[in-house]
């Protein structure tokens, strides 16, 4: 226990307790099931696994990362994460709410099958788009993956024959209340963008559409149904030859582990070549929210960290105790059999 205080309980398998500790900072408890014994010691923070978060720089096919692990308070400038080549830069602001409407705040967007670290980041009042652009200068990470080529004098993730996979957490607090999206731009200006995951550009409704490719109203793959809930998104580029380009968007995909079972909810045909990725939030009264944006290779890369079964959402597991095989614990499905005896960590507070 590191900070904090717990109470242990070992119980029989009728639900009686047999020994009852607590534990306080700095101290620790090793729990043997076989002999039903719970010997105390002092805690040592230098050996014992705290993180097992994956490593904190591009690896598996993941080449960006966005996590928005920083304080409360404003998102411009900062600067963490991997793959990019600079902070957020604020690009519009409200001229009343200023620019701290473009803002970092407690706690984590998620969904089923998924558990975020970290907070999230929340675009306040009208005008607000935030941008951040992604390491594609020679030697960067995107370079070195062999995505890079030059389009316009401008360095763009987009080789012809390539593939890239990008995800993102998203939520809005009202529907059909002007515009907002997460958006793949290259180079500065709202002419610029390539691509937007959200509600009311160009004067259409919710789904995907284009600047770049002259996609409006009349021409939207519609994500369906626009909602307050948390959706996750991952969105398919293939790199074609003359700019035909292919983007596929998958809105709360069936899985996270096989992209074979997922459906695209809406395909795109054009230029996708990007260089960063902005959150805009533009009239009404809403809050555009959005967390956890990933770049990477391939499909797992973007949806993989969360949990390793076949269907999208994590079955409920519980830790017991098996008997003749030295102690050692195996974790089990909710439901299953249990040996007539089990025991039980409980947090109180």
């Amino acid at each position: 226990m590191f900070n904090g205080l717990v109470q242990a309980n070992v119980r029989d398998a009728e639900g009686r307790t047999l020994r009852r500790l607590e534990l306080n900072g700095a101290e620790a408890a090793r729990i043997s099931p076989t002999s039903t014994t719970v010997v105390e010691f002092p805690a040592d923070d230098a050996t014992f696994v705290r993180n097992i978060m994956p490593t904190s720089g591009p690896h598996d096919g993941l080449l960006a990362y966005e996590g928005f692990r920083y304080p409360e308070g404003p998102l411009e400038a900062q600067n963490g994460g991997f793959g990019w080549a600079g902070p957020w830069f604020t690009t519009n602001a409200d001229d009343e709410a200023g620019p701290d409407s473009n803002s970092v705040k407690p706690g984590s967007l998620t969904t089923a099958g998924m558990v975020p670290a970290g907070n999230r980041a929340m675009l306040a009042a009208q005008y607000n788009r935030i941008r951040r652009q992604l390491a594609t200068s020679v030697g960067g990470v995107f370079d070195a993956a062999g995505l890079v080529e030059n389009r316009d004098e401008v360095r763009v993730v987009g080789r012809d024959g390539k593939q890239v996979y990008i995800s993102f957490l998203q939520r809005v607090s009202k529907t059909d209340d002007g515009f907002y999206g997460v958006e793949f731009h290259r180079g500065d200006g709202n002419g610029n963008r390539v691509l937007c995951i959200g509600n009311g550009a160009d004067e259409a409704g919710y789904g995907a559409t284009s600047n770049v490719n002259i996609y409006g109203k009349d021409n939207l793959p519609s994500l369906g149904t626009e909602n307050t809930e948390v959706n996750f998104f991952v969105v398919k580029i293939t790199f074609g030859v003359e700019n035909r380009d292919i983007a596929e968007v998958y809105r709360n995909p069936e899985s996270l582990r096989d992209e074979q079972a997922c459906t695209p909810d809406a395909v795109l045909r054009g230029n996708f070549a990007f260089d960063r990725i902005s959150l805009a939030n533009f009239d009404g009264s809403k809050f555009h929210e959005a967390d956890e944006i990933r770049v990477g290779t391939h499909f797992l890369a973007v949806t993989g960290r969360w949990g390793s079964n076949q269907s999208r959402l994590t079955r409920q597991i519980t830790a017991t105790p098996q008997w003749g095989n030295g102690g050692a614990t195996r974790f089990v499905e909710a439901g299953a059999n249990r040996n007539s005896f089990r025991w039980l960590l409980a947090v109180i507070r």
